[in-house]
């Protein structure tokens, strides 16, 4: 049964490679799959590059900026149909989501049917934001 990790991008360039690279390196079982939304600074570029030197890691390539939302809609319609998907985690690119949380995520599906990672909840929150964020 796989594991998934949904990373939807748009123009993250700069912070693809470093996330993908963690996300491999601490769950080498994961599969990741990356939704880009044609992001004009060449992130589709550099997962597919990627994608052929590590077979668990998929791009989907979606034709232009539809957003946060339509992408985890498509990619989330596309593995509904999956026969062999035990667990999907969603997280950005950006950095604002630390892959070492991963594990803590799955871990608690053994004992509910859903887990939620939130600077909301107890124990969650985030360090160095500025105000707007």
């Amino acid at each position: 049964m796989k594991k998934i990790v949904v990373i939807p991008t748009y123009n993250e360039r700069e912070a693809i490679t470093p996330i993908l690279m963690e996300v491999m390196e601490k769950y080498p079982a994961v599969h990741i799959m990356v939704v880009d939304d044609n992001s004009p600074d060449g992130t589709a570029d550099i997962v597919s590059a990627l994608a052929k030197k590590h077979p668990q890691l998929s791009l989907i390539s979606r034709p232009g900026k539809q957003g946060l939302g339509a992408a985890y809609k498509d990619v989330l319609a596309r593995i509904k149909k999956m026969s062999d998907v035990e667990a999907v985690v969603t997280m950005d690119a950006d950095g604002s989501h630390d892959p070492s949380y991963i594990q803590e995520l799955l871990r608690a599906l053994t004992r509910a049917d859903a887990s939620v990672g939130s600077r909301y909840v107890s124990g969650g929150g985030v360090v160095g934001w500025s105000f707007w964020r």
